[in-house]
């Protein structure tokens, strides 16, 4: 039932021990004992652990066919649930946080704690650490079966093995360009760069695996759009693989714009920064350069069209999008912007050559 503690970093360690201590994350036995610890002492224990020799996990106890639906929900999630691939975030610079970017390293773990955090997180009463935390949306995607067979999967791989797996991309089928050019181009513009106006967004910026969490998510009626609904609605999983193969293969095209050099520095400094007085995280956190390799399914701000991304903030500060925010931390944060602070922002992105794939 303890957690493997050898594999996690110290900034991690670090960080679910101020958790404890403020009562963010829920335990009844860690939760005292974090709250008797100074600064120094928490600081002191992280980078203990996160010294000692990293410790491999138990034997494999679960079936072949368990492990293989392990495997394939750890890789590739689960599509129709909107359950995300674990690796997506985890094993992909676990042990590089970044300004509260906390992802635990899970090879190796306890296989008894893994199904227990998952279990508690599906129940929506673990608690959190850092400022992202979709796992609990994740969690009660998953049956029971389904999270027995991720905790078996992850606790006999080797820890500190940078996993080699990627997610199983479908093969482009016949037509999908003809398809992206007869009907996304109608919203999208020619070469998919995204309307002028910034009804449509430039497709171009984004990869794959985002463009097909997007597609999916409005396929399922889970993302709030009319039209998009409309225009996924009828597409198989095959087709929204080979969609978002397909424009996520596209070079990032950004498009010409006429932006304000005040209003670019207000956001610069809001997206670098942030606020903690209000608890806004910085932007770049999770959408900055360094980010944009280890957390695929955010949204390329980088280039994007100013008008758009304002109209997409003022989209997110609705009750629709609180509802609905699955993977998605930015309805809380986007409520908290004012009208000028959201121009500010979009128009620092908007100015930003795009993310090189």
């Amino acid at each position: 039932p303890a957690p493997n503690l050898t594999i996690q970093s110290a900034d991690y360690l670090l960080a679910a021990l101020r958790s404890y201590a403020e009562a963010r994350r829920h335990s009844g036995f860690m939760q005292p004992q974090a709250a008797t610890l100074s600064d120094d002492q928490m600081a002191a224990l992280a980078a203990y652990f996160s010294q000692t020799p990293r410790s491999a996990g138990g034997p494999a106890t679960a079936s072949p066919e368990v492990l293989a639906r392990g495997r394939e929900i750890a890789v590739n999630g689960i599509a129709d649930r909107n359950v995300a691939g674990c690796l997506t975030c985890h094993e992909r610079g676990a042990d590089e946080p970044d300004k509260g970017l906390f992802f635990p390293s899970l090879f190796g773990q306890s296989e008894t704690y893994l199904r227990r955090q998952l279990d508690v997180f599906a129940a929506g009463t673990r608690g959190t650490t850092g400022i992202y935390n979709p796992m609990h949306a994740e969690a009660h995607g998953m049956s029971g079966a389904d999270r027995d067979a991720v905790a078996a999967w992850l606790s006999v791989q080797v820890p500190t093995q940078v996993a080699s797996l990627t997610p199983d991309e479908p093969a482009v089928l016949a037509g999908t360009k003809e398809l992206t050019e007869r009907v996304c181009a109608t919203c999208h513009a020619v070469g998919l760069v995204g309307s002028p106006d910034g009804a449509a967004p430039n497709l171009t910026l984004q990869k794959t695996p985002y463009l097909f969490e997007t597609l999916h998510s409005f396929n399922a009626n889970q993302r709030h759009n009319g039209q998009m609904v409309q225009m996924a609605r009828n597409l198989t999983l095959d087709e929204i693989g080979s969609l978002a193969t397909y424009i996520g293969g596209l070079p990032p095209v950004a498009v010409p714009q006429t932006l304000d050099a005040a209003s670019i520095m207000r956001g610069e400094a809001l997206a670098l920064n942030g606020d903690p007085a209000r608890a806004l995280p910085a932007c770049a956190t999770c959408h900055g350069v360094s980010a944009a390799e280890h957390l695929p399914l955010f949204a390329r701000l980088d280039g994007q069209s100013a008008a758009d991304l304002e109209r997409r903030l003022r989209d997110l500060d609705s009750r629709e999008a609180a509802r609905t925010a699955g993977l998605n931390p930015m309805s809380p944060i986007a409520s908290k912007l004012t009208a000028s602070e959201r121009s500010d922002l979009a128009a620092y992105f908007a100015s930003l050559p795009p993310i090189a794939k």
